[in-house]
């Protein structure tokens, strides 16, 4: 997890949560030193513009809506992606989600 707060809903945390957060974040991805990374739900995104470079946006158009997914390289050196959160999935079929995968796992 991005952030190590906890809320009853994602809603409830700060952005001050988020940036206490990213220290701590950072430390462990360096000390496990991930062949790759995976965040579940782009809510982290915009907590990470700093640490992140957003390589390839993936938008798949859904029935009810957009699906959202990302690739990058987090803090210069781990490859990076991000897919929404599975929550979500209801909203849109299982052969939309599986596209976004697909496009997001594609070399």
């Amino acid at each position: 997890n991005l952030c190590f707060f906890r809320s009853p809903k994602i809603k409830y945390l700060s952005d001050k949560d988020w940036e206490l957060s990213i220290p701590l974040f950072k430390k462990y991805i360096e000390f496990i030193s991930p062949p790759w990374a995976l965040m579940l739900g782009n809510t982290g995104i915009k907590y990470l513009r700093n640490h992140l470079t957003i390589t390839d946006r993936i938008i798949v158009r859904g029935e009810s809506r957009k699906i959202k997914g990302y690739k990058g390289v987090l803090f210069d050196k781990y490859p990076f992606k991000c897919i929404p959160h599975p929550n979500n999935y209801r909203f849109n079929s299982p052969e939309r989600i599986d596209e976004l995968w697909t496009k997001i796992f594609s070399n």
